[in-house]
């Protein structure tokens, strides 16, 4: 799984002491999030994973699996220049690029805040989304999504038709729709709403993003580290200090052998993140044993590719047929 790295160019600190991190953490904390001991404040850009050790098989290949991902993902990166990235917590709801947002139906409910991107260099953001010939431009994020669509389009099927919607996920936990925007309702009294300028100052939720992360775990219990820092743009410029141990010949890639955890992450995982880790495992599948008769489960990707392969074949071996009569 890639998911967007943030760094502020104009800060030395690390990006677990920044403002965003303390405020989506914050946020999350308040909200008991069942994935903050897991997941870091990120923004997915893939999404199934590719499990790369599956499919090559033994450890020499294993390499040569990661080299052809890595190779994906810094071709897509190349493209996109260094961009800023804007999280907005005052709420406005007049304008499409603030405040929070909701995904889920009567069944389930997601919280999360919007992560607006933006080019320019400096602290002069570009909010325009047209170029110099008037064209519509997609935002920064929006973008880098499509290039990596391009390399890995096994993860851009699971959107289906659906649009892709750049988030920060701050909880997945609740039973509906309507649960999250309840939640929404006292997040905001109880962060926004304190004092006149709200309990996060807004003007440093402002980010400097110049590569993301390619991110890993050793179980579905396990919390993600980074496996591998990829640059944007076309010069191979870091903030990843730790340089590359595999010897990957490639500019703009730095491989972390081990991975590297997170410093803002939890240690160890609390009484409270196993509860409602588990209350939500619970729950789904209570939905999934309450579905329609007759509603079947979506079929696996690798299902799915299998289906279309066969019929491909079939359709090839029916033209073949039809030459040769």
């Amino acid at each position: 799984s890639a998911a967007m790295k943030y760094y502020l160019g104009s800060n030395d600190n690390d990006d677990e002491s920044s403002d965003l991190w303390r405020a989506v953490t914050a946020m999350r904390v308040e909200l008991k999030d069942p994935g903050l001991y897991r997941w870091p404040p990120h923004v997915n850009l893939l999404y199934p994973f590719v499990r790369y050790h599956e499919e090559h098989g033994g450890s020499a290949a294993n390499e040569t699996g990661l080299l052809a991902i890595l190779t994906k993902l810094r071709s897509a990166a190349r493209t996109i220049q260094p961009f800023w990235v804007v999280i907005d917590l005052t709420n406005d709801n007049s304008s499409p690029d603030s405040g929070f947002g909701k995904f889920g139906n009567s069944n389930r409910g997601v919280l999360w805040v919007y992560p607006q991107s933006l080019r320019g260099k400096g602290s002069n953001h570009d909010n325009s989304h047209a170029n110099n010939t008037g064209e519509i431009q997609m935002e920064p994020i929006a973008e880098l999504y499509s290039k990596l669509e391009d390399e890995f389009p096994m993860c851009g099927e699971s959107l289906k038709n659906r649009e892709f919607i750049p988030h920060m996920t701050l909880s997945s936990k609740f039973g509906s729709l309507q649960d999250a925007v309840e939640a929404e309702a006292r997040l905001t009294e109880c962060f926004l709403s304190s004092d006149k300028n709200g309990r996060f100052d807004q003007s440093h939720l402002c980010y400097w993003c110049q590569e993301f992360y390619l991110l890993e775990r050793d179980s579905p219990d396990g919390q993600f580290r980074r496996r591998a820092t990829i640059a944007l743009g076309r010069k191979a410029t870091s903030s990843a200090k730790e340089k590359s141990s595999r010897g990957i010949p490639l500019d703009g890639i730095w491989v972390h052998d081990p991975p590297l955890a997170f410093g803002g992450m939890p240690t160890f995982e609390e009484d409270w993140i196993a509860e409602e880790l588990h209350s939500l495992q619970e729950r789904r599948k209570e939905n999934r044993k309450n579905r329609p008769r007759g509603t079947k489960p979506r079929k696996s990707y690798r299902a799915r590719k299998r289906e279309r392969r066969q019929a491909e074949l079939a359709i090839a071996s029916m033209k073949e047929k039809v030459v040769k009569e």
